[in-house]
C-alpha cells in the first residue's frame, strides 16, 4: 500500500482531499495556512488500511417446521 497525506485543521471538519504525495499537502497546507492566519494545518500520513470483508449470509432451511 502506498501511502497518502491529509490536510487538517482543529476545528475545520474533516479533510476533503487525498494527496498523492507529501510535497502535494505540505503545498496545501502552505497555502491554506497563508489564506488563514493564525490558524495551524497539519500533514497527516496513513500508516495503516485495514479492510473487512462482507459477512457470508448462511441460511439453513428446515425440511419440518416445527409449527
Amino acid at each position: 500500500m502506498k501511502p497518502f497525506y491529509l490536510v487538517w485543521s482543529e476545528g475545520r471538519g474533516n479533510p476533503t482531499y487525498k494527496h498523492e504525495s507529501y510535497a502535494s499537502a505540505e503545498h496545501e497546507a502552505h497555502r491554506l495556512a497563508k489564506l488563514n492566519p493564525g490558524e495551524e494545518f497539519h500533514v497527516l500520513v496513513s500508516s495503516c488500511t485495514l479492510h473487512i470483508p462482507d459477512p457470508v449470509i448462511k441460511t439453513d432451511h428446515l425440511e419440518d417446521i416445527p409449527f
